[in-house]
């Protein structure tokens, strides 16, 4: 008996690896914490669940990064939750990693219209407050469009 119950699951395991279900998290679109391609930033991210073909009911959720999906990258990728990737991921960028050329771009501001005396110190409050407000969403979208040819 348990010989066959084995062979019964390793049948449907290799049908289910054909034809995995692909669901998105059980949050609902108003969440203020939603789950996010941590590639892109995407909301369009999904992960593989085990459903009985006999009632559509969910088995059980891969933990597997392999099974993690998002439809903007077209790739497996990794997802955090949205605060998660504004905490790591996207405030560090724009603390960090921008050169003033790049906040200019983004901002509309211009470094030599703002006092030197002070090492530009207005200039990076200026871009600060612009910065700051933004909506996760804006944040993530000109985050998204600045570093899309990086890799």
């Amino acid at each position: 008996m348990n010989r066959t119950l084995k062979k019964l699951r390793n049948r449907h395991r290799r049908f289910f690896r054909l034809q995995p279900a692909m669901i998105q998290p059980a949050i609902p679109d108003n969440s203020p914490n939603p789950w996010r391609c941590e590639e892109c930033g995407s909301r369009h991210v999904y992960y593989q669940a085990w459903v009985d073909g006999n009632t559509n009911q969910i088995y059980s959720i891969d933990d597997n990064r392999e099974d993690m999906w998002c439809d903007d990258c077209q790739d497996h990728t990794c997802q955090v939750r949205e605060g998660e990737l504004m905490k790591e991921i996207i405030n560090p960028w724009w603390e960090n990693k921008l050169v003033i050329a790049d906040r200019e771009k983004m901002t509309g501001l211009t470094q030599k219209d703002f006092n030197p005396q002070e090492d530009y110190r207005a200039f990076r409050e200026a871009c600060n407050r612009w910065w700051n407000t933004k909506a996760n969403e804006e944040k993530i979208e000109v985050w998204r469009l600045a570093t899309q040819f990086e890799s």
